[in-house]
């Protein structure tokens, strides 16, 4: 008789960017939030440690309405499942000031 299954976790379908050695996978913040982020080193049979190992990589932004022309003004939200990211932006096209 096979060993017993269990499902542990499952990922969208469209994954963000992959790197050679590099892994990406489920972590523990330091609030005990479960969040996403990328590793250097394998962990296999244990726990990823509690934070990413690959500083300044982040997720990618989500922007809360699609590209396009509007008529009218609307109220733009960008996030991203990398903890404690800071997003930055301008809107003509120069040097963040951040």
């Amino acid at each position: 008789m096979p060993p017993a299954r269990r499902f542990l976790d499952s990922l969208p379908l469209l994954l963000p960017p992959q790197f050679v050695d590099m892994s990406f996978g489920l972590f523990t913040n330091g609030d005990g939030e479960s969040a996403y982020g990328y590793f250097d080193a394998p962990t296999p049979d244990a726990a990823n440690p509690i934070t990413p190992t690959w500083p300044g990589m982040a997720l990618p932004v989500t922007f809360s309405v699609a590209r396009g022309l509007y008529n009218r003004p609307f109220q733009l939200e960008l996030s991203t499942l990398t903890p404690n990211a800071v997003i930055r932006y301008t809107t003509d096209g120069s040097a963040d000031s951040g």
